[in-house]
């Protein structure tokens, strides 16, 4: 896989895709959470399950810059 210069962390499978790449910047992948769950997936618990990521550990990464999930709007928001 070529070198884009975007910090990635781990390699996952997604849905109808081959392998994808999980940001490790927390700002970067907070982008990219949101962006799954708005356009492709109805929680985060389908998200995760899709890709074969942890739940706790995504999570964890997203308190790091004050970000959680809430299930209400389907995206991590800033504070709790």
């Amino acid at each position: 896989m070529p070198n884009t210069g975007f910090p990635y962390q781990c390699i996952v499978r997604r849905k109808g895709e081959e392998k994808m790449e999980m940001p490790n910047d927390p700002f970067i992948l907070m982008s990219y959470l949101n962006t799954q769950l708005r356009d492709h997936y109805d929680s985060f618990a389908e998200l995760c399950k899709s890709v074969g990521a942890d739940a706790a550990e995504i999570e964890e990464k997203m308190k790091t810059i004050g970000y959680y999930y809430c299930a209400e709007q389907n995206q991590f928001r800033p504070g709790k």
